[in-house]
Order: C-alpha cells, then sequence, then structure tokens
C-alpha cells in the first residue's frame, strides 16, 4: 500500500441543529448543539486511516485545550502526528456550524492557527514529502504554502490531490502540479471564474474547462446528485450517487477524498475508486457529526454488497 500525506486544516466543529437554514437578518433557535473535531485537513486523515490507510498528518493546532483535543483525536484514530506543530500565539481554528433537516448546512470557519504556515516552512518538511507516495491538500491552509506544497510534491514525483476547498481562485499554473482536482460545484465554478451553477450540464462544462486548464483528472462532488469524472483525455463521466436519507452532510466531501484516496493507494483503478469513495460518503451523510460519522472499511464493504454499485454513465 502507497504511503500518504495529508498536510490541512484541524478545527473545533461548533454544530447547530436547525429546522430550515435561516434567511439573511433572521434570528432562529437551534434544537440541538454539539462539539466535535474537525477541520477539512483532519476530516480526510482519519477518514484515511479509518479505511485502513497509512496515514500521517502536518498540521498546526493552538497552544489550548481544543488543540489538545483535537491531537488527542488524531491519535485516537490511528492518524501519525509528530507533525502537527502547536503554535503559542495563535488559537486553533474553530468552525461553526448550522445543520437543517434535510442534511443541508452552512459553514463559517475562523482559520486561527492553520493559517500559521509560511511559504518558507515547505523547507521544513521536505524529506517528510519524499518519504511518502501520495499527498493530499485543501485550501484551509496558508494559500502560499499550498502553492509551495504542491509545487514541491509534484516534482518529486508524488501523486498530488488538491480539494480545493475553501473555494477560492488560485494560480492556473499551480493547478498543473496537480494529478486529481476533487471540488464540489461551487468550488469547481470559482477555480475557473463562472457563476455558480447547480445545472448537470453546465457542470459538466465547466468540468472540462477545468480539465483543459489543468491537462490533469478532475473529480467533481455533487452530494445527492453523484460526481462527475473528466480523464486526462477530457473524457467525461457521471457517476450516481445512493437514494439514501441525508442525515447530515458535513465532513461528506471529506470522507469522499479519504475513500478516493485509500483505493489509490491501493493500485484501484480511478473509476472503481470514485465507486468507492461514493459509497462511503453515502454511509457518512446518515449520521451526525463530522469525523464521529465517518465509516470503516469493513462498513463500506457490507454496504456495498448490499446496495450493489452505483452505476457510471459514459
Amino acid at each position: 500500500m502507497k504511503k500518504i500525506l495529508v498536510f490541512g486544516s484541524v478545527n473545533m466543529d461548533h454544530v447547530y441543529y436547525v429546522d430550515k437554514l435561516p434567511n439573511k437578518g433572521q434570528c432562529i433557535l437551534s434544537k440541538s448543539f454539539n462539539t466535535f473535531c474537525g477541520g477539512k485537513g483532519a476530516n480526510q486523515a482519519i477518514a484515511i486511516s479509518r479505511l485502513n490507510g497509512n496515514v500521517e498528518m502536518v498540521a498546526m493546532v493552538g497552544a489550548d485545550d481544543n488543540g489538545e483535543k483535537a491531537i488527542e483525536n488524531l491519535k485516537a484514530n490511528n492518524v501519525k502526528t509528530s507533525n502537527v506543530e502547536i503554535n503559542h500565539k495563535i488559537p486553533t481554528g474553530v468552525a461553526n456550524i448550522i445543520v437543517d433537516d434535510n442534511g443541508d448546512n452552512i459553514l463559517i470557519v475562523n482559520v486561527g492557527a492553520n493559517f500559521a504556515f509560511t511559504k518558507n516552512d515547505i523547507n521544513k518538511y521536505k524529506k517528510l514529502i519524499d518519504d511518502y507516495d501520495i499527498v493530499v491538500s485543501q485550501l484551509e491552509i496558508s494559500l502560499d504554502f499550498i502553492e509551495e506544497l504542491l509545487k514541491y510534491a509534484s516534482l518529486a514525483q508524488k501523486i498530488v490531490i488538491l480539494n480545493p476547498g475553501p473555494a477560492l481562485k488560485i494560480k492556473d499554473e499551480i493547478l498543473k502540479y496537480c494529478d486529481f482536482i476533487i471540488p464540489n460545484e461551487s468550488e469547481l465554478a470559482i477555480l475557473i471564474g463562472e457563476k455558480y451553477s447547480e445545472d448537470l450540464e453546465v457542470i459538466k462544462t465547466y468540468a472540462k474547462s477545468l480539465q483543459l486548464i489543468s491537462k490533469k483528472n478532475i473529480i467533481v462532488t455533487l452530494g445527492d446528485k453523484g460526481s462527475i469524472f473528466v480523464d486526462i483525455n477530457n473524457n467525461i463521466s457521471i457517476i450516481d450517487a445512493y437514494k439514501i436519507k441525508c442525515v447530515d452532510a458535513t465532513a461528506a466531501g471529506d470522507t469522499f477524498i479519504g475513500g478516493f484516496v485509500l483505493k489509490l493507494a491501493l493500485d484501484v483503478n480511478i473509476k472503481e475508486a470514485i465507486l468507492f469513495a461514493t459509497a462511503a460518503s453515502a454511509l457518512t451523510v446518515q449520521k451526525k457529526g463530522a469525523q464521529v460519522s465517518i465509516p470503516n472499511y469493513k462498513d463500506v464493504e457490507e454496504f456495498i454488497k448490499k446496495q450493489g454499485k452505483v452505476n457510471i454513465h459514459e
């Protein structure tokens, strides 16, 4: 199995459950409230680990209770943490999440120590990157650092995977350092400088445009609409979603990436990896919370055996 290195964010999630997401200026009451360990990077690392991957995380937390809890949680999930740094000046990142009865959500993130990485910090991690096969990152840490990370990992001939969330416009030349770019539909629109659309035909056009810019594999996650895969030859496939009741969509995308990366580490072909990732994320949305909802490998295999694989439309 290939070794996986995740660079990313660590947050503490404050989750509010409501009947309906609020309108602008509206004050609403939550039905319940929970605190969970989160952050896109930590979610993805834990998803990979729970699915039996060999994974280490590089991150930064504050010297506070949230940071201590986050590190202990990573360790409890068998994620290597020797390169999770503690920043004594900036607190651990915090996310406020509102989840409605349909499982849809709104997120507001205070990045905290996640953005303390600097451009020059890449020099501290070059030897570490050299020792791994797959490098995964998101955009919840400093963009200057991420650009250097993607560039070095590509030149070191690693498999480079970017989940461009939260949505930011990044340089086209940086995208070319990635082997796989995995946005959702809103992140996709921002990446190529277009207007957000929920129309599948428009999203397909956007995905093909991103592939032509990057010359790499594109996978667009679409929630209950499934996903789109555009390969390096600009061929497009549509992958269905499972028809299940969504309780909480938090970490669904992170679990998808975790499942996909795990299968890449096992040298499974891309479409089979997407099918596995689709099943893993379907299990995640049936439970509340971020990391607590992420399934293990056996759960996913049993789910696929019971439900079957979703269809791929070429």
